[in-house]
């Protein structure tokens, strides 16, 4: 079973650390290739090669003709091609990015959102324009890295760690920032959180 297996040919390695979240390919950690180990974090989101090139091709077309692509428009953040710049264009953002602009970032972005819209529509919930602070935009990738790195939402509540989160995510720091933030995770990415972590499956 390739979820199970090493995808490099003869591997017997049993700890299987690189697991793609669209695809049975896994790999351990010597066998993965030195790209794919560069460009992503295993602990937050992992693409084998063939579901990278899958996606960046949507993006390339336009993407926007899928009925998955469009349900996480509402989601995604435009990136203009260069590292930290982001607009938020609501649900056009990615079938105007097209090109060869397109990062690898950019496509685990949004790869990692039409997941999470994927999920929320699975629940029965709606899936609503990215959520805003005032004018900007919570980049909601961002944010689930963010709280993973803290070792989840219960980590961070408990010990309220919301003060680096919110530091990092570059927004701006009001009274009740942290019930914000708090909010839209359990709305967006908290039974995402389960699945991962826990194997729940709504």
């Amino acid at each position: 079973c390739p979820r199970h297996s090493c995808h490099k040919s003869g591997c017997e390695g049993k700890t299987l650390e690189y697991q793609c979240f669209q695809c049975p390919t896994s790999y351990c950690r010597s066998h993965v290739p030195p790209n794919l180990r560069r460009l992503q974090d295993r602990s937050i989101d992992f693409l084998c090669f063939d579901c990278l090139e899958k996606e960046k091709k949507q993006l390339t077309r336009g993407g926007g003709s899928t009925k998955t692509t469009t349900t996480a428009n509402a989601l995604v953040n435009e990136t203009n091609g260069k590292k930290g710049s982001s607009r938020a264009r609501g649900s056009s953002a990615i079938s105007k990015h097209a090109g060869p602009k397109i990062t690898t970032a950019y496509v685990m972005q949004t790869a990692f959102l039409k997941r999470i819209a994927n999920l929320i529509k699975r629940q029965g919930k709606e899936v609503v324009r990215q959520p805003m602070v005032g004018n900007k935009p919570i980049d909601l990738y961002k944010l689930y890295k963010e709280v993973v790195k803290q070792g989840g939402i219960n980590n961070v509540v408990e010990d309220s760690r919301w003060r680096r989160i919110i530091s990092n995510l570059g927004i701006p720091s009001t009274i009740n920032m942290s019930e914000i933030l708090l909010y839209h995770y359990m709305h967006c990415l908290y039974t995402y959180e389960r699945l991962h972590f826990s194997g729940f499956v709504p």
